[in-house]
This record gives C-alpha cells, sequence and structure tokens, in this order.
C-alpha cells in the first residue's frame, strides 16, 4: 500500500506540472502502477476471501464506457492510442473499486476502503472531463476534495484493518474482523 500511495503522489506531481505530453504521461502511469498497488491490496484483503465479481465489474464499466463515449470520446477520437490508454486505465480503476467492494463481509473497514476507491474513481473521471473534453465547471471544486477523500479513506481503511486485526472477540457472537470467524466457531473448531 505505501508504494501505491507514492505512485499516486508521483501521479499528482507529474499531473501537477504536465508542461509537456511526457508529463501527462509520466502522471497517468503513476496513478495507473497506483491503482494497481490498490488492487492488489483489495484482492488479498477483501476479494480473496471470496472471489472476483464479474457482474459489478461489468455495471461500473458499463457506466464508465457511457461516460467515455458521450463526454471523453469527441476529444480522443484523433488521438486511438490515448483513447485506448484511457479505457485501459477505466478497466483498471472498475477492477480496482469491484475488489474493494465486500457484498457479503463483516468487516467494517472495507467499506471505508471501498469509499475511497469510489472517490478516486469518480475524482480521474473530473480530470478526464478537464483534460480531454475541456470541462472544468465541477473540476475545480470537487477533483481536490474527492481525491484527498480518497486518500483519506482508503489510507484509514487499511488503519482499521490493522486495528481490528489485533482485536479478539467481544461476545460469543461477535465476529473477528481479521479471520471472519465467530467466537462460538471458533470455539467448536478447537474442541
Amino acid at each position: 500500500m505505501v508504494a501505491a500511495f507514492i505512485f499516486a503522489i508521483i501521479g499528482d506531481y507529474f499531473l501537477g506540472i504536465r508542461t509537456t505530453q511526457l508529463g501527462f504521461i509520466l502522471g497517468i502511469l503513476g496513478f495507473f502502477l497506483a491503482h494497481a498497488g490498490f488492487l492488489t491490496y483489495a484482492w488479498h484483503n477483501i476479494t480473496g476471501r471470496g472471489q472476483f465479481r464479474w457482474p459489478v465489474f461489468l455495471v461500473v464499466f458499463a457506466g464508465l464506457l457511457v461516460y467515455f463515449f458521450t463526454i471523453l470520446w469527441p476529444g480522443l477520437r484523433d488521438t486511438i492510442p490515448l483513447a485506448i490508454a484511457v479505457i485501459v486505465y477505466m478497466m483498471i480503476s472498475c477492477a480496482t473499486l469491484t475488489a474493494s467492494v465486500d457484498l457479503g463481509g463483516n468487516r467494517p473497514w472495507t467499506w471505508v476502503f471501498a469509499v475511497g476507491v469510489a472517490f478516486l474513481v469518480f475524482s480521474d473521471t473530473l480530470v478526464a472531463a478537464r483534460h480531454f473534453a475541456g470541462r472544468t465547471q465541477l473540476y475545480g471544486r470537487l477533483m481536490w476534495p474527492t481525491f484527498y477523500s480518497a486518500m483519506i479513506f482508503m489510507a484509514l481503511g487499511v488503519l482499521l484493518q490493522h486495528l481490528l486485526r489485533g482485536r479478539r472477540y467481544l461476545d460469543d457472537t461477535d465476529t473477528n474482523y481479521a479471520t471472519g470467524v465467530t467466537r462460538t466457531e471458533y470455539v467448536e473448531e478447537i474442541r
């Protein structure tokens, strides 16, 4: 996770200075690698308990494709390689969000992390709308608050996971968030 946050900082730096096309590409690459780190964390700590939810991925990706073709495509149609890169970036964003959602879990920290990822995906849509469609109305007001909220919520989710990992049980029906096992199940298992 530390590497993912560092890549996000690098991506933010290069997108902030974007005086050249190379700077812009390095910024996007930094955020792509950050998403890869967030996806890896989510896969091992959230989705690993179940299976990747392809229907959730497809619904989120379909929504972003509608956004891509209605908002971004007019500004990208002349640069097909960049358009493909944007779609690939959208795919990893959707995969990260999908892997972060723990539909059947009893671990509240996963939802905190997932809200952070959702903020990041929304922030990414604002950046794309500004850069590829010239839409700046919401960018100035919402991009930074959603980006910083994303970082805060994801970091808080990871922190909560580690704080709750050491926690055992409050009563016989309570679930250990790190293992997903109730006290009653644990006692039965060791008998």
